[in-house]
């Protein structure tokens, strides 16, 4: 009975030992995660397995936003070197003094269990951990469908996090001399030209150059890539990818691809319907007519690829 009567006064005693310590060592880990804030120029935490661990423990109150990149040159990732400048437009127009928010980048070289951990085969890739008490799923941000703009990056922060903050783009100087050197070049040329301005309307060469050009574009995808900004390339299992599975998504590098092939398709038909008719010499025709024939066998061939890779249902292949 007198046990039961100590445990009365032991058990509130104990209690309050635990709160203390907790909450010193909550506020220990806000003193540290302000120190690594400290140690960046910009608005973020750079970020090893160390620190990781420290800023993603539970319980956390607060949302963290963090970049897996890997931007070694080993690598060749050209979408983890567009993404950090748009990553950090976004993390320096988050008020530093607003702790309901962090921004931390992870770079694969110092945090390859992390990426592991993470199940990230590819990279980059923005995770957002959201408060919590236990352990959580992270949730991604759809980079292919999104695109590498910080417009997009924000809109996916807020919604997650709930805040509203506004973009702030630093001040870009250069490309407003950038622009007054083209107004200038411009004025020029119309100036240069000018005087044979009515014969270009006119000159019905000019107007199939400028149709066949937009045709071209509009084919190869350019609309969708200039709407959508996708990232350049990719990268998958350490390799470079070019092409991505699917056809609601795809690289810039893509469009740039599919319209070298078809204006090598063109000007090959073009070639052997007008050009190769001029050729007196009987040897030479026919082996510039097996060279031609050639090349449009290749693009053929690699139109057919494209699409197996955009739909592995494809059945139909040439070469290879």
């Amino acid at each position: 009975m007198k046990i039961i009567n100590s445990l009365k006064y032991f058990i509130p005693l104990f209690s309050l030992f635990c709160w203390n310590v907790f909450a010193l060592s909550k506020k220990e880990k806000s003193e540290k995660i302000e120190e690594l804030l400290a140690k960046s120029s910009d608005n973020f935490i750079n970020l090893n397995e160390k620190y990781y661990d420290l800023l993603i423990n539970t319980p956390r109150d607060y949302h963290t936003i963090l970049l897996a990149t890997a931007t070694n040159p080993q690598f060749k990732c050209e979408p983890c070197r567009e993404l950090l400048p748009e990553f950090l437009n976004v993390a320096n127009s988050w008020d530093p003094n607003d702790k309901r928010v962090y921004f931390a980048i992870l770079d694969y070289q110092n945090g390859k269990n992390v990426f592991k951990q993470l199940k990230i085969q590819n990279v980059p890739n923005i995770l957002h951990f959201r408060p919590s008490d236990g352990v959580v799923k992270p949730d991604f941000y759809d980079l292919p469908r999104n695109g590498l703009g910080a417009e997009e990056l924000i809109q996916f922060v807020i919604k997650k996090t709930g805040v509203e903050f506004e973009l702030q783009r630093p001040t870009d100087y250069t490309q407003y001399i950038y622009y007054g050197f083209i107004v200038v070049a411009l004025i020029i040329s119309i100036k240069i030209v000018i005087q044979y301005f009515k014969e270009i309307i006119v000159n019905k060469r000019s107007w199939m150059i400028l149709t066949v050009s937009i045709i071209f574009l509009m084919i190869s995808g350019f609309m969708w890539v200039h709407i959508r900004h996708p990232p350049n390339s990719g990268v998958s299992h350490g390799n470079v990818e070019f092409f991505i599975s699917g056809f609601q998504q795809q690289y810039a590098v893509e469009s740039q691809i599919i319209l070298i092939i078809y204006i090598l398709i063109a000007f090959s038909f073009l070639y052997l319907s007008d050009k190769v008719q001029k050729v007196k010499n009987a040897h030479l025709l026919r082996i510039t007519v097996y060279v031609v024939l050639a090349i449009l066998l290749v693009c053929f061939s690699l139109i057919l690829r494209i699409f197996f890779i955009k739909s592995q249902a494809y059945p139909f292949k040439l070469l290879f």
